[in-house]
């Protein structure tokens, strides 16, 4: 049995940070799941996402997911042996974005955090 990792890749926009994170999880385990946080809501970032997705050429099982990203973690947890996170800084936008209250978007990032360390 493998050894589980958490992985954080960090870079600035266009670095290469997705590439290089899909290279080392094909690497790894051949039950992928892509978890995308970006949502389409004008041409450039639509554009984006469309290079991504065809970047990934159907190798990986995408979820299109912009908030409720830990429980959509706790369902694939049992079906993929790696996933991708893409991107983390959308997600917290798009939680503080539509639910404003500091308590839960810091109890939002918290149960973020377990879900990532409960994944197998």
């Amino acid at each position: 049995m493998m050894p589980k990792k958490i992985c954080f890749i960090t870079g600035g926009v266009r670095s290469g940070k997705s590439s290089f994170a899909e290279k080392r999880a094909n690497d790894i385990a051949s039950k992928r799941a892509y978890i995308a946080t970006a949502q389409a809501l004008d041409a450039e970032m639509a554009a984006k996402i469309e290079k991504h997705k065809k970047d990934r050429s159907g190798v990986w099982d995408t979820f299109e997911e912009p908030i409720a990203v830990t429980e959509l973690l706790k369902n694939l947890r049992i079906r993929f042996n790696v996933v991708i996170l893409d991107c983390l800084t959308l997600w917290l936008s798009n939680v503080m974005a539509r639910l404003q209250a500091e308590e839960f978007v810091l109890s939002q990032c918290e149960a973020l955090a377990n879900a990532i360390r409960d994944f197998d």
